[in-house]
């Protein structure tokens, strides 16, 4: 089973949220198993949520 991921960073209030959304609709048509994570923190903090998320 494939999944993709799809970080996306920026600084706080810069339409990461939109854009996310906007992403998530156009490639679910593709994958059910797709996650984007959106976050204006650092790359490790983010990457320890996705790997608990996914549980590896």
């Amino acid at each position: 089973m494939k999944h993709y991921i799809i970080l996306i960073n920026g600084k706080r209030r810069s339409g990461k949220g939109i854009l996310s959304s906007a992403l998530k609709d156009q490639i679910q048509k593709f994958s059910s198993n797709v996650y984007i994570f959106s976050f204006a923190e650092s790359i490790r903090k983010a990457a320890e949520d996705i790997i608990q998320k996914l549980n590896w």
